[in-house]
């Protein structure tokens, strides 16, 4: 298993300390920094450890990609940029995607009539979290899965995973490992302390791994 961090350039620095595989990138950052900004980021990435694998938060407010503002060029050309970019950071994933657009088995029955090798779908523990749903449909979409995102809900704030739900995150990723799944977890938080949060997660991550694999 792989485990990597959503998190700005800013805190590469800690995760090669920690010692994650991938670092996830913001999207909708990546496509406002200058080709000078840019080429310093690929240089650190070049230069280091940790690779990156992705990007998530993919989308900036101003490209419409469905409903009212709808514009095919801009988001076409957006769509160009961020993927010519994530080719020269040689990442496997773009997230686009909003949690109240589609349920979990919605997305895979999306991805399944598509039926297109490089559209798959997130496995989002905070957002299955959030939506109530259920281990049958984490089990129905799991041939479409490509990506796991991880993280905590603490009062109104995305924290990094602790053991308070470590049953639980237990039980989701166990069938997601004994499936086979070769990709990453990744998790994806915006409050907390970074280097405290992601010390805690990759720790928390390998021992329920661990532990899932040793049961067999």
């Amino acid at each position: 298993m792989k485990y990597g961090c959503g998190t700005t350039i800013d805190n590469y620095s800690i995760l090669q300390d920690l010692g994650f595989d991938y670092i996830e990138l913001p999207g909708n950052q990546i496509s406002k920094m200058t080709d000078e900004e840019f080429d310093a980021l690929k240089t650190v990435l070049e230069n280091g450890s940790v690779k990156c694998c992705g990007f998530n938060a993919a989308l900036t407010p101003d490209v419409v990609i469905t409903g009212e503002g709808y514009d095919l060029e801009k988001a076409k050309a957006y769509a160009e940029l961020l993927c010519k970019r994530g080719s020269q950071l040689h990442i496997s994933a773009i997230g686009i995607g909003s949690p109240k657009s589609r349920k979990f088995q919605e997305g895979a029955d999306l991805v399944k009539k598509i039926n297109r090798p490089n559209l798959k779908i997130v496995f989002d523990i905070y957002h299955m979290a959030m939506e109530q749903e259920d281990i049958q449909e984490l089990e129905y979409a799991l041939p479409y899965v490509h990506h796991i995102h991880i993280a905590e809900r603490v009062g109104a704030e995305r924290r990094y995973p602790s053991d308070a739900l470590y049953d639980y995150y237990k039980k989701l990723l166990t069938p997601v490992i004994r499936s086979g799944y070769q990709g990453a977890i990744c998790t994806e938080a915006f409050d907390g302390d970074v280097r405290e949060g992601a010390e805690r997660s990759i720790d928390l991550l390998k021992k329920i791994v661990a532990e899932i694999e040793q049961e067999g």
